[in-house]
């Protein structure tokens, strides 16, 4: 593991809308700078699909907006979260530069919901991972989704749920088709044939989230369930940048829409959510995509028309056996590769071989949990009982096999705690694919400097 492999994480995390913890931003940006660091962020957190930088802000979770009082009775601070302390860099050339997160909830600020993402955010503004350790192994998946990687994050969820009456999110599945996803959440068709629906996920709650194309501009919708323990959250631009505004849809739907430079959003409040959409761009484009024409008010309001929103299911529907039948197909897909593989070699493209510093292997359950670890004294290391520097060099990740084929599968809703250089952490990182060659049965990963790395599975 090197520098180029923890830069190119927050690379992928964006292009997989999956977001870095704000202190492993700054670690990355200070090891590919050399720069020293004036003043760090305690919280150590790998949010789930959560925060990025308002500089990267590309996410859903993480789009700026900001609107003052409105005709839903609340404002921007009625909204607002405990932001982390800023992150300040200072690089060899004596450049230093800042970026503050100023966080608001989606929620409605007269909800539990509200008050217990305030409580998670204050919680997490506070922790450090250095001080509490973390062993991703005791956390079971309900609470990875909330980016809990040690049991004191477990039980501070817990104990904000049942102060706050509020549930989990529960399993989620990942919608494979448009129809699918239709079928689960609305009533009957609610967007018009003009947008492009790509992919979606749904949890066990009742809480959705799509994503789409609308022309050549982006969007994302979040169903964010009342009665749900849902950390969605907003990182505020600069809140001069933003007009407001309220409009009535085609379908009669009330909504507030606001708008920047390079960002607009639709907030909705219902008896059964708070629903948000996100467009990723402007009246200036979208700043990450050339391609991407000026966005314009007109043009929101012409996009919220294409939008029944009265057609999303205001009951939880029961997905129960969709679960239970998803589980077992993806097992059934990933029986292949059950098993435990041990690297025994690495090489380039053209087959040139390479010297292999560490042992490294993969080790993979009937039920698709997976772990990917490099250094075996990291693999026997436990953050529990042992202080985070004594930590050997080494990192392991955890997660899921998600099958693609028979002859392929991506690692899902992973974690990677590693320790190099840049000290003790855990993240959550980037889909990362395998490919099994049952004629050889050696199984390869190819990393971001395009070595492979093979393995074969011990009988």
């Amino acid at each position: 593991m090197n520098h180029n492999h923890i830069d190119r994480l927050l690379k992928q995390a964006l292009q997989a809308n999956e977001a870095p913890s704000p202190d492993l931003i700054e670690r990355v940006k200070f090891a590919a700078n050399g720069g020293t660091r004036r003043k760090s962020v305690r919280g150590r957190k790998p949010l789930f699909r959560n925060l990025l930088i308002a500089a990267l802000c590309l996410l859903f979770v993480v789009s700026a907006t900001a609107f003052g009082t409105n005709f839903f009775g609340f404002g921007l601070q009625d909204m607002a979260l405990p932001s982390p302390e800023p992150i300040v860099f200072e690089y060899p050339d004596g450049t230093v530069e800042e970026f503050s997160m100023t966080l608001i909830s989606l929620q409605h600020p007269d909800t539990p919901e509200h008050a217990a993402a305030v409580a998670w955010q204050t919680f997490l503004n506070a922790y450090d991972i250095d001080a509490t350790g973390g062993n991703w192994s005791d956390v079971s998946p309900e609470y990875r989704i909330y980016g809990a990687y040690s049991l004191e994050m477990v039980e501070k969820i817990r104990e904000i749920t049942a102060y706050y009456e509020l549930s989990l999110l529960g399993e989620m599945l990942d919608i494979r088709t448009e129809e699918e996803f239709h079928a689960s959440i609305a009533y009957g068709p609610f967007l018009n044939d003009a947008i492009d629906w790509f992919t979606g996920y749904q949890f066990e709650s009742g809480t959705f989230q799509g994503d789409g194309q609308f022309g050549n501009i982006g969007f994302q919708l979040r169903f964010a369930r009342r009665g749900v323990f849902d950390y969605v959250f907003l990182n505020v631009g600069d809140i001069a940048d933003f007009t407001e505004w309220t409009f009535q849809n085609t379908f009669g739907m009330p909504m507030l829409l606001l708008q920047s430079t390079h960002a607009s959003l639709i907030i909705l409040e219902t008896e059964a959510a708070s629903i948000r959409v996100n467009i990723l761009a402007g009246t200036a484009g979208d700043r990450w995509n050339p391609d991407a024409p000026p966005f314009g008010p007109s043009d929101l309001e012409h996009f919220a028309n294409l939008i029944d929103f009265g057609q999303l299911r205001s009951e939880v529907p029961d997905l129960s056996a969709v679960f239970a039948a998803e589980r077992a197909e993806m097992n059934e897909a990933a029986s292949g590769f059950v098993g435990t593989w041990t690297r025994v070699r690495t090489e380039l493209d053209d087959g040139t071989a390479l010297p292999m510093s560490e042992e490294s292997g993969v080790e993979i359950s009937a039920d698709r949990q997976i772990i990917f670890w490099y250094s075996r004294d990291f693999l026997e290391f436990d953050t529990t009982t042992a202080a985070a520097d004594s930590a050997p060099v080494g990192w392991m990740i955890t997660g899921e096999v998600v099958p693609i084929s028979q002859h392929e599968f991506t690692i899902g809703i992973s974690y990677m705690t590693f320790h190099y250089e840049l000290d003790f952490q855990t993240v959550r990182p980037w889909e990362l694919p395998f490919q099994y060659d049952p004629t050889s049965g050696l199984l390869r990963y190819t990393d971001w400097d395009g070595v492979q790395h093979v393995f074969t599975r011990e009988s």
